[in-house]
């Protein structure tokens, strides 16, 4: 009998540990290069930002195969974003040309297949990019986020539209690397 309940305990046991372990992994159908496009209303003549958004399965290592946090996000770093310089008036700070055009970010599958991921995350504002990924059309949202009572009323804020477009496999060349390029590690820590 005893050895019935330590075998249940066991099971029950492992089947915890397995379930805790697969909060952080993505699904891997979402992995790719992507190029990007951020416009004020529909793309096309109206693109301010193109960039590079990279979608990794699993967590980014550093070279001592340590994964890393941003601030204020849940998860790890899994993927990365490169701007390419600005095109024309920036819609949200986080595109404006003093910003970081290279950043790590952490992004998560929600539903309908889609993804998510805050660009600059703080206390109070940020701008939150939702990603449909499918294999025909690729569009989504961004939107700034923040303390509207110390923004102007004049201008509510307004969703950009976002396309992008499968260029390949997730490539890590095209990030930066952890701990080693200081330009990307604002907000990154250890976890």
């Amino acid at each position: 009998m005893l050895k019935w309940l330590l075998l249940i305990f066991c099971f029950w046991t492992f089947q915890a540990m397995a379930a805790g372990n697969n909060v952080s992994t993505p699904p891997p159908a979402y992995a790719g290069t992507y190029a990007v496009l951020f416009c004020q209303g529909s793309c096309g003549s109206a693109t301010y930002r193109n960039g590079t958004l990279v979608l990794f399965d699993r967590p980014l290592l550093d070279e001592h195969g340590h994964t890393r946090s941003k601030w204020l996000e849940q998860g790890l770093i899994n993927g990365c974003l490169a701007l390419d310089p600005l095109h024309g008036p920036p819609s949200a700070w986080v595109f404006s040309q003093e910003e970081k055009p290279r950043r790590f970010i952490v992004w998560s599958a929600v539903e309908d297949h889609s993804i998510s991921f805050d660009l600059d995350h703080d206390v109070d504002a940020g701008y939150q990019v939702k990603l449909r990924l499918t294999p025909f059309s690729s569009n989504g949202t961004g939107m700034f986020w923040g303390d509207f009572a110390l923004m102007s009323k004049s201008q509510p804020p307004r969703q950009d539209a976002i396309e992008v477009r499968r260029i390949g496999d997730a490539d890590p060349a095209r990030c930066p690397h952890l701990d080693i390029d200081a330009d990307a590690m604002d907000n990154v820590f250890k976890p």
